[in-house]
């Protein structure tokens, strides 16, 4: 009876664990329309937390034979339960990874497809063929465990330790710590959860199975996987607990940088407004003397002043376009391509789609040089599109991911023949934008058919100043 209680209790402290992981990772979701790849895909991580704590806490009312007359309902409960969850933690590690390839939009459909066949063959089964052999359950158990379970866990854990290691370039060294120490502790517990199961006649679950984990650590499975569970929660907790006070920090420090960069604008304003105004009117000024006036020696004087007053005038403006450029950052290139846009799109019946989604973690990622290239290449890609395309919509995309900055310029048009019209005459435009994305290390593609044409350029981030 003590061994049952036990066990009872590690079966209720397993679920716990996993169960508050998925309301605190729930909660993060709040932030909705974050363009951090966490955040982005933490709904995936909630509700395998959820899901796989109450799969648990049907296995402990199993173990407690509560409900004896529903016994074969609640055990199918808890496979499904379990199923499902190990679908979620799949999708949260496809998600993370941030590939957008033929083969990611297959993993990620297809721990889905499996839950849906498993549910059809249990109701066929129960409801048509009116069978109950309690070995098929254990069998999809551990089928679920092999398919599901190990591999959701390693697609995770790779993917946890791949934005841990993009962090850490990114200077976020303490979430990336934390990233990569549960990246670990999901690889554990996708050995202990997807390889330790019950012994059966089939390898390799005749030698990796619960009664030899017994035999070499002397205690059962289940400590391990509720040591790994309360392991990642509690790391869990700490990153989100982390990333909200740098995040924080980085908001304020962000909010000081547009505070200095609206001086300098309104300080623009002023010498441009209030200061050149008034040295062109003593130009004029000075003109017209110049004009009044029939002494020569005086005539020279008078046109060195205006000689001056012009110098004077260039060099403000100068200041001007110097000092602006200096404090250009990532909310100044989003109003930038704002402003193109809408200049473009004047006086056209053409449609233009503006997106931007860069989250604010990486507002210091990204030096000066690097986001004025990556401008006017977008303006570039654009001024194209609208000349050339002969398209009636344009799509310009700017968002961030884990490792870079990506910018898009997408048109319905008629598309070129890019491998022949680089070497033209008269295509500087498509030189230009290849050698402006080779001196920020950047990556530029362009896929033209008589579908349309897409530029699109990568860019990768530098180290975060804040953490310095």
């Amino acid at each position: 009876m003590l061994e049952a209680e036990k066990t009872t209790l590690v079966f209720f402290i397993y679920g716990l664990a996993f169960f508050s992981m998925g309301i605190s990772a729930l909660q993060q979701n709040t932030y909705g329309d974050s363009n951090f790849t966490l955040l982005k895909s933490i709904k995936y991580l909630g509700y395998f937390g959820l899901v796989h704590g109450m799969a648990e806490w049907v296995w402990m009312i199993i173990m407690l034979k509560a409900y004896p007359d529903f016994y074969t309902e609640f055990f199918a409960l808890a496979i499904y339960l379990n199923t499902l969850s190990f679908s979620f933690l799949w999708r949260f590690g496809t998600e993370l990874i941030e590939y957008n390839g033929i083969f990611n939009k297959i993993t990620k459909r297809l721990p889905y497809i499996v839950s849906v066949f498993w549910a059809i063959e249990f109701f066929y089964f129960y409801f048509v063929q009116k069978t109950f052999l309690f070995k098929w359950f254990f069998v999809d158990d551990i089928m679920n465990r092999y398919f599901l379970g190990l591999p959701g866990s390693l697609i995770t854990c790779y993917a946890l330790y791949k934005n841990a290691r993009a962090l850490n370039l990114l200077n976020y060294k303490k979430i990336a710590s934390r990233l990569k120490g549960i990246s670990y502790l999901f690889l554990l517990y996708g050995i202990l959860s997807g390889l330790i199961v019950d012994e059966r006649e089939f390898f390799p679950a005749s030698i990796l199975n619960r009664q030899m984990f017994m035999n070499i650590f002397n205690f059962p499975v289940e400590v391990g996987r509720t040591a790994t569970a309360i392991s990642i929660t509690i790391l869990f907790i700490l990153v989100i607990d982390i990333f909200r006070l740098e995040t924080k920090q980085k908001l304020a420090r962000l909010s000081r940088s547009n505070a200095a960069g609206l001086e300098r604008r309104k300080l623009g304003r002023e010498l441009h407004d209030i200061i050149i105004q008034n040295l062109f009117a003593s130009g004029l000024a000075v003109e017209n003397l110049i004009e009044n006036t029939e002494d020569a020696h005086n005539k020279e004087s008078l046109l060195n002043v205006k000689s001056n007053l012009n110098d004077t005038i260039g060099l403000i403006r100068s200041f001007i376009q110097n000092s602006l450029a200096q404090s250009m950052d990532l909310e100044d290139l989003n109003v930038k391509l704002q402003e193109l846009v809408q200049q473009v799109q004047r006086g056209r019946i053409l449609r233009i789609k503006y997106r931007y989604n860069v989250s604010e973690i990486y507002t210091s990622c990204l030096s000066n040089e690097k986001i004025t290239e990556l401008y006017y290449i977008l303006k570039e890609a654009l001024t194209n599109a609208v000349k050339h395309s002969n398209g009636d919509t344009i799509e310009v995309i700017v968002v961030s991911t884990i490792d870079s900055i990506r910018g898009t310029v997408k048109d319905n048009g008629s598309g070129f023949d890019y491998s022949k019209e680089i070497y033209k005459e008269n295509h500087y435009g498509l030189l230009s934008m290849n050698e402006r994305a080779a001196i920020v290390s950047g990556i530029l593609n362009i896929d033209s058919s008589s579908n349309g044409t897409e530029v699109k350029i990568i860019i990768p981030w530098g180290v975060c100043e804040y953490e310095k």
